[in-house]
Formats: structure tokens, C-alpha cells, sequence
């Protein structure tokens, strides 16, 4: 009884009425983020209006907006008043435009290269405010088109020599994992299964920060303020009091982990929808991988690339070790503080050993690394959950195993010794005033 009661006063003291406001902040956050995103993209991928200026206007140049025409296009002809692009621009509002100048047709007819102008309108550097995929569309389309005139005109050649030479090689791309095979390109599967490869590091990484500062914090505090004396004095035993701190700080850190996958899944949601919407409303080239994700997700399933219930289980266990070792360490370097200035940088360790391994993981796969920078990757206790996801999903259980079995050492090494300075005086006397020493000592040399 006397554990529960602890239990409730923890909760309620990092419980507090600003946290769950921030919760609720995080969530209505987020998703409009991803409502944002979603309006950004989908503007952005909406490739169905061209706008041209031609300046040429042969018949020739007509057949080319015809074939745009049947292609899904609206192609708006413009008229410029000056050959200043960046004020036209302004003035027709416009982000990118095609140019086709005086003298194309006649080029081409010579068999010489004729010259296009693609005009873009750059503001920002966002990665979807510059994009200009429906002039990028075009001026391969117009180049097709030449080509295909060339070749009939010039070499004589039928539609079907025309169509072997544009693709004299078809391509089956095979993707193969643990043995499973399907016909499916690997960057197509690679981008699918990107933002989960991504997602998850992303809330250990926010989790486990949150988790050591909230408890450093809490410690900190209230050593500072003495309460941790008299609530250490109580008729208590230290180890119910240490048990009751963790708990209590592990369920709020769970808890903000639910929220934040509840707000990254209505940001991505978010995303995805737009990247949906404009590609229903005529997005292609380069995003016609994205048209196919229905057949993709069937391939992706059908490699086992997909986290099954048990994975997700596996998942959260190795989650919640690496919260508890957060913790186990942050109590320990709570009861370091002399500050609130120290026990703000006491957190700095905590956060470059979760640091490291996080953006590694995002740009190499670690255990192909070189010996050396692999060895001190794994010391760290943090780096086995960011590589759970691609070991349960690439049937690297062996690793994973591994890793899980390293982070239980880890933890009961660092639940021995907390729970030791814990059942200790030494609570109350210890500290890390290195700095505080350095200017004893001076001050004594001086008063020599």
C-alpha cells in the first residue's frame, strides 16, 4: 500500500496539468503539420496545367501541345511583354513556365539541336516550394517528340523500330529478402519503407530525452530543496521510494511515446494523403513509383517486410529497456546536481549517446560499418533499439537476441548501482562540483 501511495504522489508531481497540455499541444501540432504538408504537396505534384509561351507557332509546335493535350494537360499559352523573365514571373504569378523560341521548328527540321526554355520561379529553398515537375514533363515529352520525328524523317524508321529503340531492354526487378523473392524494384520498397525505418527511431530518440531529463529534473529538485532527505527518512524503505520514482517517470514517458506516435501518424497520414492527391491529379515521372504503391504494398508484404504483432511486441520490449536504462543512469546523475544550472548539463551525456546512434542509423546500416566504429557503436546500450526494426523485419534475430540480452546486463549493472547510492549516505553528500573545488583551492591559496 505504502508503494501505491508513492506511486500516486510520483505521477502526480511529473503528471502535472503543463504536461498534459503539452501532450495535447504535440498531438493538435503535428497533425497540422501534416495538414500542411499534405496542402504543400499536393499543390505541388498537381501537374495537370502547363504554361508555355511559343514563340515559334508552327505547326509543328501545335502537334507538341496536342500531344500534351491527350496526355491529361491544360496547357494555358501565354504572351510575354518583355524578355525580363524574373518580372514576367511576378506579373503572371507564375512558378515555372516553358519558353519555346522563334526558330525551333526549323531547327529541328535542319536536324540540328533546337533549344527550349525552362523558366522556374524559385522563393524559397523548401524542399516542395521549387517544384516544377509539370515543365520538367513537358520538355521530355517535346524531347521524345523531336526524337521520334528525327528518326521517322531522317533514318526511316517505323513506329516499332521507333519503340525498340526507346526501350530495347526490358527490366524485371527483383527484390529478394530472408529468402523471400518478388517482383518489385528495391528503391520502391526502400521508399515505402523509409518513414518506418524512420519513425521509430525518431520517438526513442525523443522519448529517451524526454524521459532523463524529466527524471534528472525530478531528483535534481528535490535534493536541492531537501525533500529528498525527508522523504528518504520516511518510514519507507529507500528501495520502494527508487522503484515507486521509476515507475512512475517510465509510465508518463510511455505515455508521451503513445502520443507522439498518434501525432507522427497523423502527420505522415498528412503527407501521404498529399502525395495521394497529387498523384490523382496528374502527377508522373518521377512519381510514378508512388501510383503503383498498391501492388508495391503487396510485394513488400509478400517479402515479409511488414511488422507482424510480434515484431511490434519485440519492438516494445527493447523500447522499454532502453527507457529504463535512461532512467536508471538519469537517476544517477540527478543526485549529482548541486543546480539547476548542473543538472541541466548533466543531461548532455544521455543525449550524445542517444544522438550518435540515431542519425548513424538514419544514413548507414550499422552492422555493416568497419570493425572499429561498429565495436563502440554497440557498447552504447541505445544503439540495439535503433537497429530492432531492421532486425525483426530482415530476420537478423540473432543480433537482436544479442543486443536485448547486452541491454538486460546493462540495466541490472545500472539498477545495482543506483539502487546502492540509493541505500547510501553518500545521496546526500555527493555531487559534481568540480569547478566549486578549483575555486576552493585558489581561494585558500590566496588567503595563505
Amino acid at each position: 500500500m505504502k508503494f501505491f501511495n508513492l506511486l500516486k504522489k510520483e505521477m502526480k508531481e511529473l503528471l502535472t496539468a503543463q504536461v498534459i497540455i503539452e501532450m495535447v499541444v504535440v498531438v493538435l501540432l503535428l497533425n497540422v503539420v501534416g495538414q500542411i504538408f499534405s496542402g504543400v504537396m499536393s499543390e505541388a505534384l498537381n501537374t495537370s496545367e502547363i504554361s508555355v509561351c511559343d514563340n515559334d507557332k508552327t505547326e509543328y509546335t501545335e502537334h507538341i501541345f496536342n500531344q500534351l493535350t491527350e496526355q491529361g494537360h491544360t496547357v494555358n499559352f501565354i504572351e510575354l511583354e518583355s524578355d525580363d523573365y524574373s518580372a514576367e514571373m511576378e506579373r503572371l504569378e507564375m512558378k515555372a513556365l516553358l519558353v519555346i523560341p522563334e526558330g525551333f521548328t526549323e531547327s529541328v527540321m535542319a536536324g540540328n539541336p533546337a533549344e527550349v526554355e525552362a523558366i522556374s520561379l524559385m522563393k524559397s529553398t523548401s524542399m516542395f516550394g521549387n517544384m516544377s515537375e509539370s515543365v520538367d514533363e513537358a520538355v521530355e515529352l517535346i524531347e521524345q517528340t523531336v526524337k521520334n520525328s528525327v528518326m521517322k524523317d531522317k533514318f526511316s524508321m517505323s513506329e516499332d523500330e521507333i519503340a525498340l529503340v526507346d526501350d530495347p531492354v526490358s527490366v524485371v526487378d527483383i527484390t529478394v529478402v530472408n529468402g523471400k523473392s518478388a517482383k518489385v524494384p528495391a528503391g520502391t520498397v526502400a521508399a515505402l519503407t523509409m518513414m518506418q525505418g524512420l519513425l521509430v527511431p525518431l520517438v526513442i530518440f525523443v522519448l529517451v530525452l524526454f524521459a532523463a531529463q524529466m527524471i534528472i529534473s525530478a531528483i535534481s529538485t528535490e535534493k536541492i530543496d531537501k525533500t529528498l532527505e525527508t522523504l528518504l527518512s520516511a518510514p519507507v524503505s529507500r528501495t520502494a521510494v527508487l522503484g515507486a520514482k521509476m515507475l512512475a517517470a517510465t509510465l508518463v514517458a510511455l505515455l508521451n511515446a503513445v502520443v507522439y506516435m498518434i501525432g507522427m501518424g497523423g502527420m505522415m497520414g498528412g503527407m501521404f494523403g498529399g502525395i495521394a492527391s497529387g498523384v490523382t491529379n496528374g502527377a508522373a515521372t518521377s512519381f510514378e513509383a508512388i501510383s503503383e504503391t498498391t501492388g508495391a504494398a503487396t510485394a513488400i508484404a509478400e517479402l515479409g517486410l511488414v511488422m507482424s504483432p510480434t515484431g511490434y511486441i519485440l519492438l516494445g520490449l527493447q523500447m522499454f529497456l532502453t527507457i529504463m536504462i535512461a532512467l536508471a543512469c538519469s537517476m544517477m546523475l540527478g543526485v549529482l546536481a548541486n543546480d539547476q544550472k548542473s543538472a541541466q548539463s548533466l543531461l548532455m551525456p544521455i543525449m550524445f549517446l542517444t544522438m550518435i546512434p540515431f542519425f548513424i542509423s538514419m544514413y548507414a546500416s550499422i552492422p555493416e560499418l568497419p570493425l572499429i566504429p561498429r565495436t563502440i557503436l554497440y557498447i552504447i546500450p541505445f544503439t540495439h533499439t535503433f537497429s530492432a526494426t531492421d532486425n525483426i523485419l530482415f530476420g537478423n534475430m540473432g543480433a537482436y537476441w544479442g543486443g536485448l540480452a547486452y541491454q538486460v546486463v546493462f540495466f541490472i549493472i545500472c539498477m545495482f548501482l543506483t539502487v546502492k547510492l540509493f541505500t547510501s549516505d553518500k545521496l546526500f553528500t555527493i555531487s559534481l562540483n568540480f569547478g566549486q573545488k578549483a575555486k576552493a583551492k585558489k581561494a585558500s591559496k590566496k588567503s595563505a
